[in-house]
């Protein structure tokens, strides 16, 4: 789901704070299509919300397993930098935010304690 969350995030003009896919405009109109796609981002989110914690946190670690950077690096880059902010839609309430970014940082640093706990080896046996 993150990566969805991060797909629709990416097709959110910030200038004019429109959705924009050239598919989707083509056949349903600009304007039917920016709706569907703002909704179905606060609507993605609202999912991940929902997802029990232990759900959230494989679907993280799943999406950091598919950036191109090892996935210790991308824990701690992510860490550092917070980029996740840019995935939640325009329209998210402040609690929704709150807990979307209060649940990301809880299961960042538990992939970094965790991985502490489990010594050196290959990737996959790094998984907290």
């Amino acid at each position: 789901m993150l990566g969805k969350l991060a797909y629709l995030s990416k097709l959110r003009n910030t200038e004019t704070d429109r959705y924009e896919h050239f598919g989707l405009s083509a056949v349903f109109g600009t304007d039917a299509a920016e709706v569907a796609m703002r909704s179905s981002h606060l609507d993605l989110l609202e999912q991940w919300l929902a997802l029990p914690l232990d759900r959230q946190r494989v679907d993280l670690e799943e999406y950091l397993d598919s950036l191109p950077q090892p996935f210790l690096k991308s824990v701690n880059s992510w860490l550092r930098t917070a980029p996740y902010i840019q995935f939640l839609p325009p329209q998210r309430s402040n609690a929704q935010q709150e807990l979307y970014m209060a649940n990301l940082l809880l299961l960042l640093r538990s992939f970094t304690s965790a991985q502490g706990e489990l010594g050196s080896g290959p990737k996959a046996s790094q998984r907290p």
